[in-house]
């Protein structure tokens, strides 16, 4: 269970928080507990989205960058800019998939 001050976790059979002092609540405990989990993934939903949105910002920079081929007239881009192209729709994959489950 977790103290619904401070948010410090206690295993069952603790009465008082070590830390604040506050009593700790089975009911209240569960749900502050519900609290502390929600809090913490939507903070990982929120890194998740801003580090994947910043490797898609990369990534489209990069394909600009990269360097094209050229074969029996054909223009095709170079492989390094395929794989930073599809590092950047994963990473936005995962930063749409990070912010439905977030809500």
């Amino acid at each position: 269970m977790y103290c619904p001050k401070c948010g410090i976790y206690y295993a069952d059979g603790f009465t008082y928080c070590d830390k604040c002092g506050s009593k700790l609540q089975g009911e209240s405990a569960n749900a502050s507990e519900e609290t502390v989990s929600r809090k913490n993934f939507k903070q990982m939903a929120i890194t998740t989205t801003v580090f994947s949105l910043l490797i898609l910002i990369i990534s489209i920079i990069a394909l600009f960058m990269c360097d094209t081929v050229t074969v029996s007239g054909s223009t095709y881009i170079s492989i390094t800019a395929v794989f930073w192209l599809f590092l950047g729709i994963v990473s936005a994959i995962i930063a749409i998939t990070t912010i439905v489950k977030s809500r």
